[in-house]
């Protein structure tokens, strides 16, 4: 008898144990919490709750004490995992964040969602980060993908494509409706068949992998160019690796898959989110600078796009990632070459260069809009690899003076990195000038603006 006693209650002691373990570390397995230091907290509660509950009487106060540590960690866990399907979307209000995720096997290349068709209220990325509603801009756009899980309306036919677009969120459009962004409008206004390989958060490297992973699919001929689309703002310092081909890329096994479907389950925690989501902008919002417009509305900058935006060609040419940009040039030039593309290298300027006298606060229009270190850094490397290049900056200052002459209106959202539709439509009529010259009698000739 004292032997089936003995056996029942370590049964118990570990049921017990298997039920407290679970309750304790669930918050920490979904990824409410970080794994350290959350992980030293967790094992005391642990251990305390299994010797409150041991088959050993102890005072009721100590259970009691157990009890609401281990209620309140089923119900963290618990509410993260319900709010997951509502919250996500609700603390990630721009559709270019709520339906971004890794491709699987190659974490370091993102895609958006598949066969996406949103329409919604959102607001710039400056904003966001600020804190701030009071800056934020609202407005309603639509947001569409392709079934392969770019900002595509639909999959390209069986005609050969005119143009594809190739970048960042520069490309994607971010913060404005779906026919309003520029490769809607190439394809609308000049009867062109574009394709949109744009990713947002993509630096030059992923824009290439992208390339390599996706143009096989794509239908071209001799005539299709291929418009890669640079930033000033922050392709300087964006991540790039030494791998061009496709089997050298480091695609994961499966159990790497697995570990990544894991890590992003984690990363995706609603609560963890909302936590992370103050000390998040605390760290970025020394970097938003708020500016007052003449009406009085207020207009947000990116210190960190400024900084970049004002170094020299020296200082880019010297930069540590500018070999692997010009590694991702050669590669990219051997990708257009097999498939018997033109190349076209377009420069788009930081907000904080196309309205610097309200960045500097200063009372007119600069004098001059010469390129910036980096646009010229990038046309050195066109001309070295036979790519055709244009830099966007002098003829978007233009138009953006023209503009806020006219009526006071933005190329830029108030709130945002990027452009508006006004912006858009200025992108679309320049590139489409640009488009027209390339395929005239000269077409293999540079492209670029009159120096000012």
């Amino acid at each position: 008898m004292a032997s089936l006693l003995f056996k029942a209650s370590w049964k118990r002691l570990l049921v017990v144990a298997a039920i407290v373990s679970v309750l304790v570390f669930a918050p920490i397995a979904i990824g409410v919490f970080p794994i350290f230091p959350a992980i030293m907290i967790a094992i005391p509660v642990l251990a305390f709750s299994l010797f409150a509950f041991s088959s050993t009487p102890g005072p009721t106060s100590r259970r009691r004490i157990a009890t609401v540590l281990l209620s309140t960690s089923f119900a963290i866990t618990l509410a993260d995992l319900l709010a997951r399907p509502v919250l996500f979307r609700l603390l990630e209000d721009r559709p270019t964040v709520m339906f971004a995720h890794t491709v699987p096997q190659l974490p370091m290349i993102y895609r958006f969602a598949s066969n996406v068709n949103f329409r919604g209220t959102t607001f710039g990325d400056l904003a966001a980060v600020s804190g701030q509603k009071a800056w934020r801009q609202p407005r309603t756009i639509s947001f569409q993908t392709d079934g392969f899980g770019f900002r595509n309306a639909s999959v390209p036919n069986e005609k050969p494509l005119d143009l594809i677009v190739l970048g960042d969120s520069y490309g994607v459009g971010d913060g404005t409706s779906q026919d309003k962004i520029w490769p809607s409008l190439l394809a609308t206004e000049q009867h062109l068949a574009v394709y949109n390989l744009s990713m947002d958060g993509a630096s030059p490297w992923q824009e290439d992998v992208n390339f390599l992973l996706e143009s096989r699919r794509l239908k071209t001929y001799e005539r299709t160019t291929l418009l890669w689309v640079l930033f000033t703002g922050n392709d300087l310092i964006d991540p790039c690796y030494p791998a061009f081909k496709r089997e050298s890329l480091p695609w994961l096994g499966p159990t790497g898959e697995l570990l990544n479907e894991v890590r992003s389950f984690r990363y995706n925690s609603p609560l963890r989110r909302v936590l992370l989501l103050h000390g998040r902008r605390d760290s970025q919002r020394a970097d938003i600078i708020a500016r007052t417009l003449p009406d009085g509305a207020t207009m947000l900058f990116d210190r960190a796009y400024a900084d970049l935006a004002t170094l020299s060609l020296d200082q880019v040419q010297h930069h540590t990632n500018f070999e692997n940009i010009k590694e991702t040039f050669a590669a990219l030039k051997k990708l257009a070459d097999e498939r018997k593309l033109r190349v076209i290298v377009v420069v788009a300027p930081a907000k904080e260069e196309v309205y610097e006298w309200i960045f500097k606060q200063q009372s007119t229009w600069p004098a001059t809009n010469g390129a910036s270190g980096f646009a010229l850094a990038m046309e050195g490397l066109s001309r070295d690899f036979g790519f055709q290049f244009f830099d966007l900056k002098a003829p978007l200052i233009d138009s953006a003076r023209n503009s806020f002459a006219r009526d006071g209106s933005l190329l830029w959202w108030r709130d945002d990195t990027h452009w508006n539709e006004s912006g858009h439509k200025a992108v679309a009529d320049i590139i489409g000038k640009l488009l027209a010259a390339a395929n005239g009698p000269d077409g293999g000739r540079e492209v670029r603006p009159t120096a000012r």
